[in-house]
């Protein structure tokens, strides 16, 4: 599965990882807001270029933290903390991202939250209405999660 990631990135040129990136976030933007506007599109283009891609770094975390897991599992029996450390890689996956997987991560999530909020300023009633039911049923779910 990592392999056929890496030969479609491989094989992808710049300007189809472009357009799919655009795609993608078009795509996100709409589940939550519906149809974009002509004026959102044109946003979402001009902030897509800013964003970095991570993808390699993603596939060398990826191949490190199963790399951690086969060796978890291939010395269990004999280690003690295996429960411990099975448990931490679980719970902080990302304790094996790169520190310039991480400073690219974080840079694109703020210009990722600039976009939004930017998009936010120029949603219709009707695409607030339905952020906002997508909202109330993500704490909705929250609350189930919680009580249960």
């Amino acid at each position: 599965q990592q392999d056929e990631r890496l030969n479609e990135l491989k094989d992808t040129s710049e300007k189809q990882r472009f357009d799919n990136q655009i795609k993608r976030i078009t795509s996100q933007v709409e589940d939550y807001i519906g149809k974009t506007t002509s004026q959102q599109r044109q946003l979402i283009r001009t902030y897509a270029p800013q964003l970095q891609s991570t993808d390699n770094y993603w596939l060398a975390y990826r191949r490190k933290t199963q790399q951690v897991a086969r060796e978890l599992f291939a010395n269990r029996e004999n280690n003690p903390e295996f429960v411990e450390q099975l448990t931490q890689l679980i719970k902080n996956p990302d304790g094996h991202r790169s520190s310039e997987h991480n400073r690219v991560s974080n840079q694109n999530s703020l210009i990722y939250a600039t976009m939004l909020s930017e998009l936010q300023a120029i949603m219709s009633d009707k695409q607030r209405r339905r952020l906002n039911k997508k909202i109330d049923q993500f704490v909705d779910d929250l609350d189930d999660l919680i009580g249960a």
